[in-house]
């Protein structure tokens, strides 16, 4: 293991390895050939992402949707998937039809600039369309 990760983990850290997040249980390490054995737990703790500059179809203020962050980078959102109101995903988001444009922000953006996502949502969060249209 390299000696500055050696050096600057702690038994709370997570590791994420091939989009799987993992709990260190222990790790046993030979100072002499610099050789680490790491024992991980599956972490189940369940975290976020974000789809961010969103708002009502034509009305109020932009604001954020959330999922959960196995399904990874925005773009992989799918009809099917969940969306909640609140980081913590206790709460699911509203039942209507949601919008997004004007983000600049490749981590939260589900389109290309110069369109405007579409995504419908159903009863208990469930996407029920999802779509990208041209605004010229």
């Amino acid at each position: 293991m390299p000696l500055k990760i050696l050096l600057n983990y702690n038994l709370a850290d997570r590791f994420d390895i091939n989009g799987r997040r993992y709990k260190i249980n222990s790790i046993n390490t030979n100072l002499k050939t610099g050789k680490s054995q790491i024992e991980l737990l599956n972490d189940l703790t369940v975290y976020s992402n974000s789809i961010d500059n969103v708002q009502v179809q034509g009305q109020g203020a932009l604001g954020s949707l959330y999922y959960k962050s196995f399904i990874g980078d925005v773009r992989n959102l799918i009809v099917g998937d969940i969306m909640y109101d609140d980081k913590e995903l206790k709460t699911f988001a509203n039942a209507t039809n949601y919008t997004q444009a004007g983000s600049n922000n490749d981590v939260t953006r589900y389109c290309e600039s110069s369109f405007v996502m579409n995504m419908v949502i159903g009863s208990n969060g469930v996407i029920t369309s999802l779509s990208c249209t041209f605004v010229p």
